[in-house]
């Protein structure tokens, strides 16, 4: 049996990126689920999901920083919601993913760039974005967020 610890997320992670390159975390995550059942993976089930999740989670922050930035609007929205605003219960990473699908008009107006949405699944941004354009999209969804509040 494998050891508990950084090796589970980076076995499942490792395994993921043979079959299927460019998966976003929130999916990885929502499989972990179907595979904890699987005689394969049982082993899974012998650490609760949430220690698993937040391995997968720092594992993917890892691996992005190593080879490079994440173009998926839902693994940037799970950058803010985790990140940023702590998980908060009013909340959910669909809405932001939602609302970062439906602004991106704002960024491109305030910084005079042309960054659209691929709708191929998963949702990714035609151009990557550099560490200011993040910045300052995080910085418009936490005026939206906290200004409805």
């Amino acid at each position: 049996m494998p050891t508990v610890g950084v090796y589970i997320p980076d076995y499942i992670y490792k395994e993921v990126l043979k079959e299927k390159k460019g998966i976003s975390l929130f999916t990885l995550i929502n499989e972990m689920v179907t595979w904890k059942k699987q005689n394969e993976f049982s082993w899974l089930s012998e650490v609760n999901s949430q220690t698993l999740q937040h391995s997968l989670r720092q594992l993917d922050i890892a691996y992005t920083n190593f080879l490079g930035t994440t173009d998926n609007v839902v693994d940037f929205a799970d950058s803010i919601f985790y990140g940023e605003l702590n998980s908060p219960s009013d909340l959910s990473l669909s809405y932001i993913a939602y609302w970062l699908r439906n602004s991106i008009g704002s960024l491109n107006n305030l910084l005079g760039i042309s960054i659209t949405i691929n709708t191929d699944s998963p949702f990714s941004f035609s151009t990557a974005l550099n560490e200011q354009e993040k910045a300052i999209y995080k910085t418009l969804f936490k005026i939206f967020y906290y200004g409805r509040k």
